[in-house]
């Protein structure tokens, strides 16, 4: 391949490379919210689930202390 095709190709790759990292880049500034409100869901949720183990836990108790349990 002669060298002036070898040099346009490079700056071709190079300028597609350069579009990929921008891309990458504002995919990731779109991404890291979602990925910040899925942490805080989560950690809703698993204090949720504390909560309901806890009543169960309370209910299975206080029933187990009753004249029927």
């Amino acid at each position: 391949m002669p060298r002036g095709e070898l040099e346009d190709k490079v700056k071709r790759l190079g300028a597609e490379n350069a579009q990929l990292k921008e891309a990458k880049k504002e995919a990731n500034n779109k991404c890291q919210p979602m990925e910040k409100e899925l942490k805080r869901m989560s950690k809703e949720i698993a204090g949720h689930e504390e909560a309901f183990r806890k009543a169960v836990e309370k209910a299975i108790h206080d029933f187990s202390h009753t004249d029927e349990g």
